[in-house]
């Protein structure tokens, strides 16, 4: 009970005033919903992309098969042209890309060497760098697959059976799903955006609330706030639950004006959306109080969260796709609880079960439990503040 009432006291400290409700609440709202009015409908028809397969071997169909299965683009195969005259094409404005798979392309990777495949693009855009990431994703597993095959010993035609029996069984067991989902998300680019924006509201949400706790232990009220007959963990607990409970009021009215009041169609549900957004909140919460704890002071707080909310957020991929990032950024994107929201996010409206996205989840969830352990050292009323 204690608890509750100590929560109830924060929320009212950070939303009981105008400003703190209309920029922590109902500003999120605004934007997300000028953001959707504005791009959430103007996705239009899917990009055309020119597809020529020159190979008459195995492995170029399946390459040209994994492009066009559940592809969000309109794969239009053609049987003539040239590279030159395909890059005419959409240089003319005629094709959005064009993909060229040389006639050498079995015979290239069952040797073990890795044959080009040609992209054609007139500039770089964020549904042709998915369709590139898509495209050097399949050919890497095929190389790889081929190169499987020949270090076994296998002649020409046992080859092609082994590297058709492996892509079985990566088809079967999700995992060809899952790097298209990653790599070519269907039309998800503002779905991705929309869900990138409410991440940091989130976090710049919970780091507000942290703010207090921080300014009660300097200004002494959290000492005078142990003195009183409640337990410690009691009011641990408060400051947490308030942070919980203003990041889903944040949450619940985004989903209602999103799905009730615009009828935008994320491609999940909304409870779906809701429980990917609690764990990472929860998440966001432990950030929080791990970054709060090492501080002494708030005027250093605000510098160090400036520090953490952005770099995360940018490397998670809240605002442009981890396929368009350097790989030693796609590595430590691993790192942060915004990429494992946002995999979970595009693996669900991809048609995933809660089973196939609970491992994310538990990622969250474990980044949670960790940092709200290591934080909780910021309800330590006899911490001296610097002044």
């Amino acid at each position: 009970m204690s608890s509750i009432t100590i929560a109830m006291l924060m929320i009212k400290r950070t939303i009981g005033k105008p400003k703190g409700l209309i920029l922590y609440v109902l500003f999120p709202v605004a934007v997300i919903s000028v953001l959707i009015s504005l791009f959430g409908s103007a996705a239009g028809e899917p990009q055309t992309v020119l597809l020529v397969n020159k190979d008459q071997g195995q492995l170029g169909a399946e390459l040209a098969a994994a492009l066009a299965m559940e592809s969000p683009y309109k794969i239009e195969l053609r049987r003539e042209e040239q590279p030159e005259a395909l890059n005419k094409l959409v240089m003319e404005g005629r094709a959005g890309a064009a993909v060229f798979i040389p006639a050498n392309y079995t015979a290239m990777l069952l040797e073990g060497k890795s044959s080009p495949v040609r992209l054609m693009r007139k500039s770089e855009e964020l549904w042709n760098a998915r369709l590139a990431v898509q495209l050097q994703t399949e050919t890497e597993t095929l190389f790889r697959l081929s190169s499987e095959a020949a270090a076994s010993g296998l002649a020409g035609g046992q080859q092609l059976a082994a590297v058709h029996s492996m892509l079985e069984q990566m088809h079967s067991s999700g995992i060809k799903g899952h790097i298209q989902q990653e790599g070519s998300n269907g039309d998800g680019e503002n779905n991705t955006l929309v869900v990138g924006l409410m991440l940091l509201f989130i976090m710049l949400l919970t780091n507000q609330s942290i703010y207090l706790v921080v300014e009660d232990r300097e200004k002494r009220t959290m000492l005078r706030m142990f003195t009183a007959p409640v337990r410690a963990g009691e009011i641990a607990a408060g400051n947490f639950l308030a942070s919980i409970m203003l990041g889903t009021l944040q949450l619940v009215l985004i989903v209602i004006v999103m799905y009730n009041l615009i009828g935008y169609d994320m491609g999940i549900s909304a409870g779906r959306l809701l429980l990917v957004m609690e764990c990472f909140l929860l998440s966001s919460v432990g950030i929080a109080t791990s970054v709060a704890s090492m501080v002494k002071s708030v005027k250093n707080l605000g510098y160090i969260n400036n520090l953490v909310v952005t770099p995360t957020c940018i490397l998670g991929g809240c605002f442009w796709p981890i396929g368009l990032m350097p790989d030693f950024m796609q590595k430590l994107s691993s790192f942060t609880p915004q990429r494992w929201a946002i995999l979970a996010f595009e693996e669900s409206s991809g048609g995933a079960a809660l089973g196939d996205i609970a491992l994310h989840l538990g990622i969250m969830l474990l980044i949670a439990a960790v940092l709200l352990a290591f934080g909780a050292a910021v309800l330590q009323p006899t911490r001296e503040a610097v002044h």
